[in-house]
C-alpha cells in the first residue's frame, strides 16, 4: 500500500494523445534503483540506491541518466528520461511525504522551533535547504544534495545588472524577475 500523503508527479497531456496507448496502464513503478542502467556517477547511484527503501518510485519507463558538460570531471546534471511508453496520466515519480524536503520534516526542528520557521513563511524551505545542505553527510537527504548541482544556480536575481540587462532585456523573465525582487528580497533580510 502506498503512502496517501505521498507526492505524485502525472504525466501531462501533450500533442499525441490520440495516439494509441502502448503501455499497460496498471504498470506497477519500479523503484529508482533499478530503472537506472547509467551508474558512471558514484553520486547518482548512490541517490538510486537510498530511493527504494524509503517508498521513492519511478514509473516503469523512466530511467536515469548522467549529463556531463563537455570536458568536466564528473556528471554535473542527472535527468530522468522515458525509455519506454509513458500514457497520459501515469504516475511518473511518487515520493512519501516524510521524504519530500520541508521545514516540518527536516533536521533544521532540531535547532529552530516550528513556530519560529512558520514566521518565515516560504523562506522556512531556503533555510531548510540551506542547513541541510550544511548538514553534508549527516543530512538524511545527503545522497539527494549530492546530485544537484553545486556550483550554483544561474539564478537571474543573482546576476550583475550589466549581465541582467545584456541577457534578459525585453523577455518575460525580465518582467517576472524585477517583479519578484522586492519580495525575494524581504525574504533574504528576514533569514
Amino acid at each position: 500500500p502506498r503512502d496517501r500523503g505521498a507526492r505524485r508527479a502525472r504525466a501531462a497531456p501533450n500533442a499525441n494523445d490520440d495516439a494509441p496507448a502502448a503501455a499497460d496502464a496498471d504498470a506497477d513503478a519500479a523503484s529508482p534503483g533499478s530503472a537506472a542502467p547509467a551508474r558512471a556517477d558514484p553520486a547518482l547511484a548512490s541517490f538510486l540506491d537510498w530511493c527504494a527503501p524509503r517508498g521513492i518510485a519511478l514509473h516503469p519507463s523512466l530511467v536515469a541518466r548522467d549529463v556531463a558538460a563537455p570536458g568536466a570531471d564528473r556528471p554535473h546534471r542527472s535527468v530522468f528520461a522515458a525509455n519506454g511508453p509513458v500514457r497520459v496520466g501515469d504516475v511518473l515519480c511518487e515520493i512519501p511525504r516524510a521524504w519530500c524536503v520541508s521545514p516540518r520534516h527536516a533536521s533544521i526542528t532540531s535547532v529552530l522551533p516550528r513556530r519560529a520557521l512558520d514566521d518565515l513563511d516560504d523562506a522556512a524551505l531556503i533555510l531548510t535547504v540551506m542547513y541541510e545542505r550544511a548538514l553534508g553527510a549527516a543530512s538524511p537527504w545527503a545522497p539527494y544534495f549530492a546530485v544537484l548541482p553545486s556550483g550554483g544556480e544561474p539564478l537571474p536575481f543573482t546576476w550583475d545588472e550589466d549581465r541582467f540587462e545584456r541577457s534578459l532585456a525585453g523577455t518575460d523573465a525580465y518582467r517576472r524577475v524585477r517583479e519578484d525582487e522586492p519580495t525575494m528580497r524581504e525574504d533574504h533580510a528576514r533569514i
